[in-house]
């Protein structure tokens, strides 16, 4: 039998000591199924998983664990603008999205290692158990983690973030333009 214990998101974790209650876990999840987004755009419904590799690490994006205390929009605004200005250099520029497709750009960024508000998630819950084992050494605890989120959910809480991001970063801009017309 697995242990339950509860976590800070009112949901159940399940420690699974062996393979047979891992698939057993994973069995009880529903499959996903096709549905339509607010554009038209084709999209699965259902859970989301990412494996960690420790059971401490929370759900967490590179650019804020680079930046843990207040900056991080900055910060990936500053690595967009050069990523976006030298990529054409190193890419095949009919490869590139346009330049105003930021999430498009981020997504690049994020495959080449760039620090950003992304977090790779995947609709298998084996291929995040599979980057959680992969990833563990052999001085690390015993357990990982695979995180099941449901990504209807997760998906418009991330929009908002994201557009709250934005202009964060636009009001900002906005700021110090206004203050260097002042300065002249």
């Amino acid at each position: 039998m697995p242990e339950v214990r509860g976590s800070k998101f009112g949901d159940n974790i399940v420690q699974c000591p062996d393979w047979r209650t891992i698939r057993d876990q994973f069995d009880q999840i529903p499959k996903p199924e096709r549905g339509l987004d607010d554009g038209g755009e084709i999209w699965q419904i259902g859970w989301i998983f990412r494996g960690h590799k420790k059971t401490c690490y929370p759900l967490q994006p590179s650019i804020e664990r680079a930046y843990p205390y207040s900056g991080w929009n900055e910060a990936e605004y500053q690595a967009f603008r050069e990523f976006q200005s030298k990529a054409a250099l190193h890419m095949d520029v009919a490869q590139l999205p346009r330049s105003s497709d930021r999430l498009g750009w981020l997504a690049i960024m994020q495959h080449y290692g760039a620090p950003t508000r992304l977090l790779d998630f995947t609709y298998s819950p084996y291929v995040a158990l599979y980057f959680a084992l992969r990833q563990h050494g052999e001085n690390e605890s015993d357990s990982v983690d695979v995180w099941a989120l449901d990504a209807a959910s997760l998906r418009k809480r991330a929009i908002g973030i994201s557009r709250q991001a934005d202009k964060i970063v636009r009001d900002h801009r906005g700021r110090r333009l206004q203050g260097a017309a002042d300065y002249h």
